[in-house]
């Protein structure tokens, strides 16, 4: 199974479980989940996935570190970003899905780029930072890496359907359209008299 469908399947079965089984609350317990489902649907174990881990570019004019949701590398690869939004109480607010839209889009430049990225993290083979005198593991971003935007948000949003959030995106001169593996992961929340319905997809960029 490649990574995509892997990817696709943690949403649409283990996110889509957990919600519907009130077990996601916050941003935070959905990255959870989707870190847990996607390591349930096969991820090898030459892949690691970080969650919300700081990173740098080396030799970048850029001031301070960036936050991706969720990075998946294999081994010194980066061969995935997600970002990631949760406001099943209300539509998904525009400048929240412009800031992170123009975050994949930056990520999608650094790959083009070749930039050199560290990743600060810790654990038995990943323990470095500032203060601690080791050699920083580099990273680069692989040329086909997938940037994916996942959202569960009431429906009406901008992120419902990937048609329109291209179209919306290139309205504010963010332009998905050149990011060839871009996909949208949808978790769109419908409220009626008798309680909600939740319905989860995953979209690949229209060819």
């Amino acid at each position: 199974m490649d990574l995509k469908d892997i990817i696709t399947k943690a949403w649409t079965n283990t996110v889509k479980e957990f919600y519907e089984g009130d077990r996601i609350h916050n941003e935070f317990s959905l990255q959870t989940v989707l870190y847990h489902g996607i390591y349930r649907h096969g991820l090898s174990n030459d892949h690691t996935i970080f969650v919300e881990a700081p990173f740098c570019i080396i030799d970048s004019t850029e001031k301070g570190e960036k936050f991706p949701d969720i990075i998946i590398a294999n081994k010194q690869t980066i061969v995935c970003v997600i970002e990631i939004k949760c406001t099943p109480h209300g539509k998904l607010r525009e400048d929240w899905l412009k800031k992170d839209l123009k975050k994949l889009v930056g990520f999608y430049e650094y790959s083009k780029q070749d930039r050199e990225i560290i990743i600060y993290s810790f654990g038995p083979n990943r323990i470095h930072n500032d203060f601690i005198r080791k050699e920083k593991i580099k990273f680069t971003i692989a040329k086909d890496a997938i940037y994916a935007f996942a959202c569960v948000a009431e429906e009406g949003s901008k992120s419902d359907d990937i048609g329109e959030l291209i179209d919306y995106a290139a309205s504010e001169n963010i332009h998905l359209e050149y990011m060839k593996n871009f996909m949208l992961m949808t978790g769109i929340i419908k409220y009626s008299g008798i309680g909600q319905q939740s319905i989860f997809a995953a979209y690949p960029l229209p060819t």
